[in-house]
């Protein structure tokens, strides 16, 4: 079963096009256990509004990914550019 994470965030006032340098596309094919890819995307009319579309594995993985990365202190930069960050897990349904 294929999860999809719905990431937004709301950047600090006029802080969207830095998030959006530290933020990068992954592609399907990677070296992320459990990472089926990750998209980025800036509101169209709102540039400090980021939305990230990841696919993984499981939640499972995905929180493994993101303990680590914190731990190692990769979202510290984002986080500091972050005014509301929120994430949402949807989990693909039978055809």
């Amino acid at each position: 079963m294929t999860i999809m994470l719905r990431v937004q965030i709301t950047a600090k006032l006029g802080r969207g096009p830095d998030l959006v340098r530290l933020i990068q596309p992954v592609p399907t094919d990677n070296d992320i256990d459990g990472c089926s890819g990750i998209d980025v995307y800036v509101n169209a009319s709102n540039p400090d509004i980021i939305l990230i579309i990841e696919y993984w594995d499981s939640i499972q993985k995905h929180k493994y990914f993101l303990s680590d990365l914190q731990a190692d202190g990769g979202l510290d930069t984002m986080l500091e550019l972050s005014e509301i960050v929120s994430r949402t897990y949807f989990t693909e349904t039978a055809q």
